[in-house]
């Protein structure tokens, strides 16, 4: 997974792994699929960064069977549309012996090469019933599609330690406006010109 990148992969990887890693003890990771980002990697508390970098250097016992989760945009799987890459960080690598693909795409067809690649894994996890249906109609292989939830970082979206935003006070009119500039209750938002927020 692209760990020290940023981005969407980026968190949803470090929150599935800093909790895996406490239930198996087995679990080593790689940054993959995007180069490590300096700015992202500083921005990281002292406590993360040692705990992926712990994740990172556990040993491979030997004998081991391997899973690689290759959690990233299926256009960097190997074969890899990027050349050069399969030899710097391949996933999944080729002493592999199940082979999972993370992914996820915010529409309701793949891009045309993606449905194969997918296909390829022996697995493809996906955030939502959403993502499966859609991946399933675009060529995946239904068998091969199971629906993983996102992952939440529950100490950085602790509900205790947060002030629920006023919205109403915030942007002048409540929840849920519509492009007319009326709230959901058909209040608030008058003079914005249907500007959201």
């Amino acid at each position: 997974a692209p760990f020290l990148s940023g981005g969407g992969y980026s968190s949803e990887a470090i929150s599935f792994v800093l909790e895996l890693a406490r239930l198996v003890p087995q679990l080593r990771i790689a940054q993959f699929a995007e180069p490590q980002s300096d700015a992202f990697v500083d921005g990281l508390s002292d406590a993360q960064y040692a705990a992926l970098a712990s994740i990172a250097q556990r040993p491979t016992a030997a004998g081991a069977r391997t899973l690689a989760i290759c959690h990233s945009t299926p256009d960097v799987w190997v074969p890899s549309r990027y050349p050069g890459w399969d030899e710097t960080a391949p996933c999944p690598p080729p002493h592999a012996e199940i082979a999972v693909g993370r992914t996820m795409y915010e529409s309701d067809r793949l891009p045309a090469d993606w449905a194969a690649r997918c296909s390829r894994m022996d697995e493809t996890w996906v955030p939502t019933e959403f993502h499966r249906e859609s991946f399933a109609r675009s060529g995946v292989e239904r068998a091969k599609l199971h629906v993983v939830g996102e992952p939440v970082d529950v100490e950085l979206f602790d509900p205790a330690r947060t002030t629920p935003l006023d919205l109403r006070a915030a942007t002048g009119r409540g929840p849920l406006a519509s492009a007319s500039g009326k709230g959901a209750a058909g209040g608030g938002g008058e003079g914005r010109g249907g500007r959201p927020f």
